[in-house]
């Protein structure tokens, strides 16, 4: 204590420093919990979230037209509106190729360090492959599939689902194509 009965400036700045710690320790586990659960739920097996995205963004826009019928200026209207707003633009983000190929890349990346179930981790690369919109992304698709696809074991089982991809999502048609000249 100093003379006036003040805590001195040096204990002051221990206990903000301890405080910070505490803060930031909190702030950490926090984060940290729901990451440790979506990255142990991703490891397990593919994650496919755009069919759950999409199903709450047309009932996000359905809700939205009803409150705009019932009271057009409400806040409730007004919400709801905003909310499924929201969502539309999370799903032409999550569809974005710039977006959604490093996206994949990371968690291929992520999952393989982890040595995750192979199913999960090709799941990834193939995810990364229907955004491989340039020649380098699909470079990197195809060597991220190349590699965890049976193992390393070979080329033809990469092609193999990149063909499968090409039918069941022919939306992504010139990007797996991209991908599949890169395994050829």
């Amino acid at each position: 204590m100093g003379r006036n009965g003040h805590q001195e400036p040096e204990m002051n700045g221990r206990r903000a420093v301890r405080r910070g710690r505490l803060v930031a320790l909190i702030v950490v586990g926090l984060v940290m919990a729901p990451v440790g659960w979506g990255y142990a739920r991703l490891c397990t097996a593919p994650v496919d979230t755009f069919p759950v995205v999409a199903a709450a963004s047309r009932s996000a826009a359905t809700e939205a037209k009803e409150a705009g019928e019932r009271a057009p200026e409400s806040w409730g209207a007004r919400v709801a509106a905003m909310r499924a707003r929201a969502l539309e633009r999370v799903l032409v983000l999550k569809q974005s190729d710039e977006v959604a190929f490093p996206l994949h890349v990371v968690a291929g990346r992520a999952l393989e360090t982890g040595r995750c179930r192979q199913e999960a981790t090709v799941d990834q690369w193939r995810k990364a492959a229907m955004h491989a919109w340039s020649d380098k992304a699909a470079a990197t698709a195809a060597a991220g599939l190349t590699r965890t696809v049976d193992g390393g074991a070979g080329v033809g089982t990469a092609l193999a689902v990149v063909e499968r991809a090409k039918v069941e999502q022919s939306r992504f048609a010139d990007n797996l194509a991209r991908v599949q000249m890169r395994l050829e």
